[in-house]
C-alpha cells in the first residue's frame, strides 16, 4: 500500500518537476528571442540614424560648396 502511494506521489512530483523545467526553458527561450529582436531593432535604428546623419553631412557639404562657389563668382 505504501509502495503504491509512494509511486503515485513520485509520479505526480516528476510531472510537476518536468512542467516547471519546461516552463523555465520556455521563459529562457522567450527572453533570448526578445534580446535578439531588441538587438536587431537597435541595429536597424542605428543604421537609419547613421544614414540620416550621413545625408545631413553630405547636404551641408554641398551647401558649403555652393556658397563657396557663389562667393568665388562674386569676387
Amino acid at each position: 500500500m505504501l509502495l503504491i502511494m509512494f509511486e503515485f506521489f513520485s509520479s505526480i512530483w516528476n510531472k510537476i518537476n518536468n512542467l516547471l523545467i519546461s516552463n523555465i526553458k520556455v521563459k529562457k527561450a522567450i527572453f533570448k528571442t526578445k534580446q535578439i529582436a531588441f538587438k536587431k531593432r537597435q541595429m536597424t535604428l542605428n543604421f537609419f540614424y547613421n544614414s540620416i546623419n550621413l545625408s545631413n553631412i553630405h547636404r551641408d557639404k554641398c551647401l558649403l560648396n555652393t556658397h563657396n562657389f557663389l562667393d568665388m563668382i562674386k569676387s
